[in-house]
């Protein structure tokens, strides 16, 4: 029998191993490349050893993490050194989790870097771990033994052989006496051939016990490098036979090995860890604990302390079947135990505050689905949560108002900044009344949003009456503008027949100032038309494909015609944009105007085009005093107007309403920067092909 052919090579063993542990592994090789994924991994991703084969795992890591996760990997094994990072995985029902991934570098005995071996937890939710599913290794001291005594066996079968064959021979030698030498000569080849093969086959079972030994070796090197924490316990007494470190960081300064249990630890004697201990060892039955509390003392001299930890108690097996000891796998969790605590005491205070405002309130994912509303909402809709879960709100909003409302929502989303925006949303006796929506990014320290918060204030009656305010202005300017227009031209003819006739220098000058009055009035009476359009939804736009630069080119040319302020065109001179010009050029001109009238001072007036993503932002740039911050936030309400060292100046606080009116059927977004001093920036941004 060749003994060495009973013989599994040690990452086969580490395998079988890994494939009971309750966490997600993996082995690469010296290429870089991982080659084996144990069963909790497999199970995670509901892909096969082959799919993650090489570089295949990095298909299930998210996008936003891949290049990072590579990045941290590629230089840690460079480096010969142990990385920690934490990245999302698809898991087998397609959802990303968080995992926790430590990676060691492993060596052989001759201290030879051999490659890397990481342990992942999922630290999404702590979901359970992949349970031990084979045994350890077995006592391998046992099976070379009886390896060793069925070869001597076969040596002496075979040696019996041989002895016949010399029995034979001598009994053609009392036959033949011209045969003897040859029989001699054939006697003393026999021999040596035996001779051979009893030290072939000494060899061989000396080198099978080498072997094994070195097997033994390197798997206990695999268990101490192990990220984990790993220690065997022997005979009933379970005393401490092997510690990896990491199992003694969970214990520092307390001496372990060679130790009983009880010895050791003996903060654990009468608690249901010991108990549940001796089951283990007396029924040979798996134990896996998940998030349990364990009262222990951290170090010595210590307080005892609840800790929490994932573990697997497996009983270990003798040649004869028997329970000799069991083997512990361990992570613990602490950190993460209290911090789900928190977070949930936090949320539970969260939401407690969310229920204790009158608004109707909620909070969505990045994605903007909807996972919570406060009990305002409930009570308003007659809804329950299932009903209105994620996108399930959509039936609560008027129909007229449901693509304005999802293209709002979509475009604060994908900005990342705050906003809002009015709807008719359903009341649960059928009747829909105006709100005001107003959803707010949350971040993390690191400034990344983490989720939405949303809130809806009901404004009907304010806007029943702001309904007929713009109801009285729309009739009201109406009425104006046949007399007006008019009386613009019978100011036209008077203005032709001033170059005509003789008039007085008093005339004359009078007629062009009543032809500047009549400019005002009638760019008021337009504001007013187009103010009432807009709460009426009633603007359209005549969409088309234009050069933006063109557009910027051709505009304010009544401000280009006084020659006082220079308009300074930069970027992108190619750029182009499917929008209404008309009304783009609309808003360009009431952000101009705003320079002329409220910064004078700034002759150089900066119009800037450029790509930004998927948009197109132009911004218009002064170098005048700057914007209070307190006046920022109600810059785009109707009828808000500013004033400017003190003075107030003329207009009906339409302008920069329209212009925001104007980019959010657009679905862009619009703003300023100023800084005081210094000058400000109004910029909007447009869809390329919206």
């Amino acid at each position: 029998m060749d003994q060495s052919k009973q013989l599994f090579p040690v990452e086969e063993q580490f395998m079988t191993t890994a494939d009971m542990v309750p966490v997600l592994i993996r082995i690469a090789g010296l290429d870089k490349l991982y080659y084996f994924f144990n069963a909790g991994w497999l199970k995670f991703t509901g892909r096969t050893m082959k799919d993650e084969y090489g570089k295949g795992w990095t298909k299930g890591v998210h996008p936003d993490d891949l290049k990072r996760c590579l990045d941290i990997y590629t230089i840690s094994f460079d480096a010969q050194k142990e990385f920690k990072m934490e990245y999302r995985l698809k898991r087998h029902d397609g959802q990303y989790r968080w995992l926790l991934d430590n990676g060691v570098p492993r060596f052989t005995a001759d201290g030879i870097f051999a490659g890397y071996i990481s342990s992942c937890i999922d630290i999404d939710e702590l979901l359970e771990s992949e349970r031990l599913k084979n045994e350890y290794i077995r006592t391998e001291a046992l099976e070379n033994e009886q390896a060793l005594n069925e070869e001597l066996a076969t040596t002496n079968e075979e040696l019996s052989v041989t002895n016949e064959e010399l029995l034979s021979i001598n009994e053609e030698l009392n036959l033949s006496n011209e045969e003897l030498q040859q029989s001699r000569a054939s006697l003393a080849l026999l021999n040596t051939e035996l001779e051979k093969r009893v030290n072939l086959r000494t060899a061989e079972l000396s080198n099978a016990q080498a072997e094994a030994e070195s097997q033994r070796d390197r798997l206990k090197r695999f268990f101490m490098q192990a990220p984990a924490g790993i220690c065997m316990l022997d005979g009933p007494e379970l005393v401490f036979e092997l510690v990896n470190p990491s199992y003694q960081q969970l214990f520092s300064g307390r001496s372990l090995l060679g130790k009983p249990i009880l010895e050791a630890v003996p903060e654990i004697r009468g608690t249901s860890i010991w108990n549940i201990l001796q089951d283990v060892y007396q029924s040979g039955k798996t134990f896996e604990g998940n998030e349990l509390p364990i009262p222990l003392v951290r170090h010595e001299g210590g307080l005892v302390e609840d800790r929490y930890f994932n573990f697997i108690y497996q009983a270990r097996y003798d040649a004869r079947n028997m329970v000799d000891g069991i083997l512990v796998f361990v992570i613990e969790v602490t950190d993460i135990v209290q911090t789900k605590r928190q977070v949930q005491e936090s949320e539970l205070r969260f939401r407690t505050l969310l229920n204790a405002i009158p608004q109707i309130a909620w909070t969505n994912t990045i994605d903007g689905s909807v996972n919570y509303y406060n009990q305002q909402w409930y009570d308003y809709t007659g809804l329950d949560f299932e009903q209105t879960k994620a996108w399930g709100w959509k039936n609560v909003i008027h129909p007229n108002d449901l693509q304005y409302n999802l293209d709002s929502y979509q475009s604060i989303l994908q900005s990342g900044q705050g906003g809002g925006f009015e709807v008719r949303e359903k009341r649960t006796d059928g009747v829909y009344r105006w709100h005001l929506v107003r959803i707010q990014p949350v971040k993390n320290e690191k400034g990344e949003i983490q989720f939405w918060i949303g809130t809806a204030t009901d404004i009907h009656e304010i806007k029943l009456l702001q309904q007929q305010k713009d109801d009285f202005i729309s009739i009201a300017s109406h009425e104006l503008k046949t007399p007006v227009t008019s009386l613009k031209a019978s100011l036209q003819l008077l203005d032709r027949l001033k170059n005509q006739q003789t008039f007085s220098d008093m005339v004359s000058k009078l007629i062009e100032q009543s032809n500047k009055s009549m400019q005002k009035i009638s760019s008021l009476i337009g504001d007013l038309l187009d103010a009432s359009r807009m709460s009426e939804s009633q603007l359209h736009l005549n969409k088309t494909t234009f050069t933006v630069f063109d557009m910027l080119n051709g505009c304010c040319n009544h401000v280009r015609a006084v020659g006082e302020y220079k308009l300074v065109l930069q970027g992108d001179k190619k750029l182009q944009i499917f929008a209404d010009e008309h009304r783009i050029d609309q808003v360009v001109v009431n952000l101009v105007n705003n320079v002329v009238k409220y910064a004078p001072e700034s002759k150089n007036i900066f119009l800037a085009a450029e790509k930004v993503g998927q948009n197109v932002k132009i911004s218009v740039r002064d170098t005048g005093p700057g914007i209070a911050p307190d006046k920022i936030p109600h810059l785009f309400e109707r009828y808000y107007r500013t004033d400017y060292k003190g003075e107030q100046y003329s207009g009906l606080g339409l302008g920069l309403y329209i212009s925001a009116e104007i980019v959010k059927r657009h679905g862009g977004q619009i703003g300023v920067d100023s800084v005081l001093g210094k000058g400000s920036t109004f910029w909007f941004t447009l869809p390329i092909n919206y």
